[in-house]
């Protein structure tokens, strides 16, 4: 999968976009591995204490 990271590291917010491999059919990687991709999203916010809400989380600790 590609990468593209960017936000606000002034407050702690980060925007992650998960794309497609080049060459992978977007469709088809979104079907098989949205899934897997939320989990880990959700589970590496819930260690490190901290939130997603709306098009920001809300930072370390809050």
């Amino acid at each position: 999968m590609r990468m593209v990271t960017f936000g606000h590291l002034g407050d702690s917010n980060l925007h992650y976009n998960v794309q497609a491999p080049e060459g992978v059919d977007p469709e088809r990687f979104l079907a098989e591995f949205q899934a897997p991709v939320n989990a880990l999203v959700y589970e590496s916010v819930h260690a490190y204490c901290c939130s997603i809400s709306a098009e920001h989380g809300l930072g370390w600790g809050n």
